[in-house]
């Protein structure tokens, strides 16, 4: 058994496996020892869990052919081991297992994935171990990692002294260039760190050559959308599907390629023809093949880092109705052309939990994004046009003794020609307010054009040059070009002050979340060092300038920028401990401090209304936006989502949509002839509603017509469209980043066009 065992090592393409020391988890489960596959060329030590009280194991790997590797070893009491064991104790965390009971036995899973070769490795114990045949074998495993481990510090040694004699020869090399080329080297090198240090301090040792990891070339589009604490979020976020139809596998795959961390799928029905049909990712050869398993499977194919799994069995419906199933491990759910009834009973489930829901749908031409969200924290929201925070009505301390020790009158016309358009519109601020006897910003027409004098005469202290007659002052001209986005008085925007306001706000307890816990910290800044104002966002815009001035203003505005942010740090330290709130993760903590203050502007809390009041709210819309059935105009996107509403009441009638008919049926005429009746059942069931109550004819027949015609027939097309504009909400929710819809997105494939309806 000993050597089919290390033969399983050899295929999964790991050399040895380690013992180490028991651990005991509570008083009612056995003892569990630990053992670390290692990959001595990756580097990397990975955990598997055994119980020395099972009697077997069984471990096994899935390559990328789908071959699988089983074997049955026979595990021992390796308690005499004693403290041999413990040399990799320290490697050890309760997050690398999971632990469950059954019949009062301790079961043991744990999976993970080869570095190297993306092979699924799995350990799972559920047998009870007898005493009896101990053999030294997993003795000689352990002499053996003994011995591996000092082959492998040799072979680090052996590398070391390559390193310092490759480098001691490229030292010699160097030391052939002349003492003034290297000199001027290492000063345009120490300027250069120190000026992008300057600008970015998080970029530190820019001059160590290094090039960009797998994942960095891999995500590179999208790391400069969200970032890479974007990025890490994505990877760490989970979302359910419900629906493994065409939409729905649409949705995941513009989830799974950027990187999304893990995905269920619920979905009980099986591959059909029509899937085939509108789904590019089922085939005809899995036909009657459950639907789940057959698109988790190729899903998880498109991006090996994302791990995917399935639920066929039992339906959406009776999980709800068993309440078994576990909705709050998921940052959002996400439905996929679900009825209406099994929508309303997840809604008001997740509505509970807090979770947001995403209940995308497409029928026909028409498709549909409805977001309910009971509340989401916009933290980079990354508007399209911002105003930068200078603050030239209240300038920084630093940035006023800087504009001070410039002697405008006397600079040469070098000097004229590099002064940063910000000192310009400073100096010509302070001179506008000594000429007119003021104090505040010029406001209004008027004052704008005398403010455009007093720049133009301070362009006449440029000293002229014969040699330089058309040159323009570029400074100056973009100092007059910049004066409305520039000259803006510094407040608090309203969103900001709304959430001030706010009860989460006003009333912390232990059970806030993080968000209301640091908006309050920012409050009190506001209301003592930041004398009214928020913390400085420590961005400078780019401008005509030289490096030298211009980095010089960066510091000065991303030192303030950080003492701020360490101030209201401070803050939040004090509120977490005042209501026992403590956490380990305070280098987490401070790092989410500094991107709360750098969009402290921008900071949002998005909550939309419950689907379960969706019928009253749509009626008060209807009633507030009355459509124009006479005009010639194209129907009113409101009038589609009515319609889609009216087929929802359709199928609750009758089981079925309008239009949607048995595969018997296949005359032409018979078709027609049921066309005809559904569309007539459906008009009766529009004047019933309660959406045409007092709007009667708000909707078209021709709308009617449509729908019945489509028969909830599924276009590919309108699902890829839909399908990643699902994505991208789903993405806004996970990383907190871009504002998600508000809260009916409505796609009109007819017209391709979108609009967002809010009620």
């Amino acid at each position: 058994m000993s050597s089919a065992f290390v033969e399983l090592l050899r295929k999964a393409n790991l050399d040895f496996i380690v013992i180490q020391k028991p651990l005991k988890l509570g008083s009612q489960t056995d003892d569990i020892l630990f053992a670390s596959l290692i990959d001595p060329k990756s580097k990397t030590l990975q955990l598997v869990a055994c119980s020395h009280n099972s009697e077997s194991a069984t471990l096994w790997s899935t390559s990328l052919d789908e071959r699988t590797f089983q074997l049955n070893a026979r595990l021992l009491d390796l308690v005499e081991l004693g403290e041999t064991m413990n040399f990799l104790a320290e490697h050890l965390t309760q997050s690398d297992f999971t632990l469950s009971k059954s019949d009062n036995k301790a079961q043991l899973a744990v999976t993970f994935v080869h570095s190297k070769t993306k092979q699924s490795i799995k350990l799972q114990l559920d047998e009870c171990l007898d005493e009896q045949n101990k053999t030294s074998f997993l003795t000689r495993i352990l002499f053996h990692v003994h011995k591996r481990n000092e082959q492998l510090s040799n072979e680090v040694k052996t590398q070391q002294a390559q390193i310092r004699d490759l480098s001691t020869k490229r030292t010699s090399e160097s030391s052939k260039l002349s003492d003034s080329t290297r000199e001027k080297t290492s000063v345009m090198k120490s300027k250069d760190r120190t000026q992008m240090s300057l600008i970015n301090p998080n970029k530190r040792n820019m001059s160590k050559p290094s090039g960009p990891d797998t994942k960095q070339i891999q995500y590179d589009r999208q790391l400069r959308l969200w970032g890479d604490h974007g990025q890490k979020a994505l990877e760490s976020g989970r979302v359910c599907l419900i629906g493994a139809n065409a939409l729905g596998t649409e949705i995941l795959k513009a989830l799974v390629l950027p990187g999304l961390g893990s995905f269920t799928i619920i979905d009980h029905q099986l591959v059909t023809l029509a899937d085939c049909g509108s789904n590019f990712f089922v085939h005809p050869t899995m036909v009657d093949q459950p639907r789940a398993r057959v698109t988790c499977d190729l899903l998880r194919q498109l991006n090996p880092d994302v791990h995917g799994t399935f639920v066929d069995k039992p339906t959406i419906d009776d999980l709800l109705k068993q309440n078994t199933f576990d909705f709050s491990q998921f940052n959002v759910v996400i439905t996929s052309n679900v009825p209406h009834h099994t929508l309303m009973t997840l809604a008001n489930h997740l509505w509970a939990l807090k979770i947001p829901l995403l209940a995308a749908r497409t029928y026909g031409f028409i498709g549909t994004i409805r977001l309910q969200a009971v509340e989401h924290f916009i933290i980079e929201a990354h508007p399209d046009d911002t105003i930068p925070d200078l603050r030239l009505d209240r300038p920084l301390k630093s940035f006023l003794e800087y504009c001070n020790s410039i002697d405008f009158d006397n600079l040469s016309r070098e000097e004229h020609l590099h002064l940063p358009s910000l000192i310009i519109l400073f100096k010509a601020i302070k001179q506008w307010q000594k000429q007119t006897n003021r104090t505040d910003l010029p406001r209004n027409r008027k004052d704008k054009d005398e403010f455009k004098e007093v720049l133009e005469q301070l362009s006449h202290h440029v000293a002229y040059d014969v040699h330089d007659k058309n040159r323009i002052l570029e400074n100056f001209e973009e100092a007059k070009r910049t004066i409305p986005s520039r000259l803006v008085q510094t407040t608090i925007p309203s969103n900001i002050t709304e959430l001030f306001q706010d009860r989460s706000c006003l009333e912390l307890s232990s059970q806030s979340h993080i968000f209301w816990f640091i908006i309050s910290a920012i409050k009190l800044f506001t209301e003592n060092e930041g004398q009214g104002l928020l913390p400085v966002r420590g961005e400078v815009p780019d401008m005509i300038t030289n490096t030298n001035s211009y980095v010089k203003l960066v510091q000065i505005y991303q030192e303030q920028a950080k003492k701020d942010a360490e101030l209201i740090y401070n803050y939040l330290a004090d509120l977490l401990k005042k209501h026992n709130r403590f956490s380990n993760e305070q280098a987490l903590l401070h790092d989410l401090v500094h991107i709360y203050c750098k969009n402290a502007s921008f900071l949002r809390v998005l909550r939309t209304s419950a689907l379960k009041n969706e019928d009253e709210l749509l009626q008060k819309y209807i009633e507030q936006n009355p459509t124009d059935t006479s005009s010639d105009e194209p129907e009113p996107d409101i009038c589609w989502y009515i319609g889609l509403r009216l087929c929802d009441s359709f199928y609750e009638k009758f089981s079925r949509y309008p239009g949607e008919f048995p595969l018997s049926i296949n005359e032409m005429n018979t078709d027609q002839r049921q066309l005809e009746i559904d569309l007539n059942d459906l008009k009766q069931i529009g004047k019933q509603t309660v959406h045409l109550d007092k709007q009667q004819g708000s909707i078209r027949e021709n709308i009617l017509e449509e729908l019945t015609r489509y028969g909830a027939s599924e276009l590919h097309s309108i699902s890829a469209f839909i399908g990643g504009c699902c994505a991208q909400e789903a993405i806004k929710l996970i990383t907190h980043q871009y504002v998600p819809l508000d809260c009916v997105l409505v796609y009109n494939g007819i017209r391709e066009a979108t609009s967002v309806l809010k009620f």
